[in-house]
């Protein structure tokens, strides 16, 4: 039927035209590991019994989705997470960034865990923000030379995504079993991270400012088949999943926005 098509446009590649899709899917075999909704405390989780852990990041914080004019939001609580690596600092001096869940040993009654042909599902953005720069105590304040000098940098980046088309963000997915064993997918290999998608409104640039940023956040909806993790890894054991990392590893810096992780059943 079409809940196929639905759940992925890339199924019917035949029947639309070539453009930049975004998609949202969900149905009633989701089960909710994380979705920021239960309380405004960035390290708790949705299922009860798990915990969220992270390192390395420049910026994690919980916040409404809010509309492109700034004013009023959707009613959705999200996790903003931010990165930017340090150049020559290897690990452990700059740890990997990393967002975690750890599940609980005992499900509670009435939460079905994953299963071997389970869907490993989640909401992810790129908010088309720029990463703080990581705290390091001691340093002293940028001069404005130096304020400056990242400004013309980060405008000719911008200008530089206009003529060439901005790289789309990329990181790692990595699950770990009951019995500590690990596997790491890059993200791209499931699909890649749409780029924001700006519009313009008016014909004149400086009327521009009345309909507020030339973007707005839109969620794609990721799911990512817990076989392709088993697969990887012999002697990974899908079904005893105990945490799910996002791992920073494969864009240098940049800010996503992450919600409704958790699990589904893979349809027909």
């Amino acid at each position: 039927g079409y809940v196929r098509l639905f759940r992925d446009l890339r199924s019917a590649p035949a029947w639309l035209p070539e453009d930049l899709y975004i998609t949202r899917f969900a149905d009633s075999t989701f089960r909710a590991v994380a979705t920021s909704e239960e309380d405004v405390d960035v390290a708790s989780a949705s299922l009860p019994g798990g915990v969220i852990r992270t390192r390395g990041l420049t910026l994690w914080k919980q916040k409404d989705l809010a509309f492109r004019q700034g004013e009023g939001t959707k009613q959705n609580q999200v996790v903003y997470l931010g990165w930017k690596r340090q150049p020559g600092k290897p690990e452990p001096a700059a740890p990997v960034a990393t967002w975690a869940v750890r599940l609980p040993q005992a499900p509670p009654a009435g939460w079905a865990p994953p299963g071997a042909g389970s869907l490993l599902v989640f909401s992810l953005a790129d908010s088309g923000d720029d990463a703080p720069d990581p705290q390091q105590p001691g340093v002293k304040k940028k001069s404005d030379a130096e304020e400056e000098k990242e400004e013309k940098e980060r405008e000719a980046r911008e200008e530089r995504d206009k003529k060439e088309g901005k790289e789309p963000l990329d990181l790692s997915i990595e699950l770990a079993d009951a019995t500590g064993a690990t596997v790491r997918l890059p993200l791209s290999r499931f699909r890649a991270l749409p780029i924001p998608l700006k519009s313009r409104f008016t014909r004149l640039p400086d009327e521009s400012d009345i309909y507020g940023d030339p973007w707005e956040p839109v969620m794609q909806t990721f799911e990512l088949p817990l076989q392709a993790f088993a697969a990887a890894k012999p002697g990974f054991d899908p079904a005893t999943v105990r945490e799910i990392r996002f791992v920073f590893d494969r864009s240098p810096e940049g800010v996503v926005i992450l919600d409704d992780v958790g699990f589904a059943e893979a349809g027909p």
